[in-house]
């Protein structure tokens, strides 16, 4: 008798797939990962804002109702380019992605960032970090919805980079975009970059936190990370 090697899975079966490059996203938690590429999946199926309760997405990804609000609240809300919201009664989650900040994102993954303050000069450290007192002196509480013109020029970005650059831009005031630039005109004539846009971003962030500060910015020796980049953009929306 021959055995029958081939496998008759149920008719409602479904599949929940990882990705690598969700899974760099949310420090490699597969739970979370496996989340984040439903919600991908949804969007592009639904072409718009998609909604699921609850209790309907933690059994679409086999999981408890109490371990899919950990995740949703502690890893999901906190990824800069998901947008959570909940709307009706009963309630009902909506999601929206941000497709020009994850496709910088899964860049960066690709190529990650490796820009180390130590190879600039010492004169050109010292115009950075008056520059970078600057931006501290003027910063302002913004958030992305309040969005602004970007007022700066972007020629020494790649065209396929500058959707990414200005959303990131258009989140501080144009003082500050002038500022970030100087800086990053500064650091890209006294050292290689392999990364721009990973680069306007640790910056873009740094004024969102507060901490690119003099004395911060000098002893900021290791190289900044994707997921480094990542723990700072969590950290500023809690």
């Amino acid at each position: 008798m021959q055995a029958n090697n081939t496998l008759v899975l149920p008719q409602n079966d479904t599949i929940l797939i990882l990705r690598g490059s969700m899974l760099k996203l949310v420090n490699h938690d597969h739970i979370a990962a496996a989340f984040l590429n439903q919600i991908v999946y949804w969007r592009d199926k639904m072409g718009r804002t998609f909604y699921k309760t609850d209790q309907d997405f933690s059994e679409e990804l086999h999981i408890s109702l109490f371990t899919f609000r950990r995740i949703k609240r502690n890893v999901i809300k906190n990824l800069p380019f998901i947008k959570v919201t909940r709307q009706q009664i009963p309630a009902r989650t909506h999601y929206e992605i941000d497709y020009e900040m994850l496709n910088a994102f899964l860049a960066e993954n690709d190529t990650p960032q490796t820009t180390n303050i130590d190879r600039l000069t010492n004169i050109d450290q010292t115009r950075v970090l008056q520059s970078a007192q600057s931006i501290t002196e003027t910063k302002t509480e913004i958030t992305k919805k309040q969005q602004q013109p970007v007022v700066v020029n972007l020629d020494a970005f790649e065209e396929q980079e500058k959707p990414a650059v200005k959303k990131f831009l258009s989140t501080i005031t144009k003082d500050q975009q002038i500022t970030v630039m100087a800086v990053m005109m500064i650091a890209i004539k006294g050292t290689t970059i392999s990364n721009k846009v990973g680069y306007l971003r640790s910056l873009v962030n740094a004024v969102h936190n507060g901490t690119f500060t003099p004395n911060e910015q000098k002893a900021q020796h290791s190289p900044i990370t994707t997921e480094g980049l990542l723990r700072q953009e969590r950290k500023r929306k809690q």
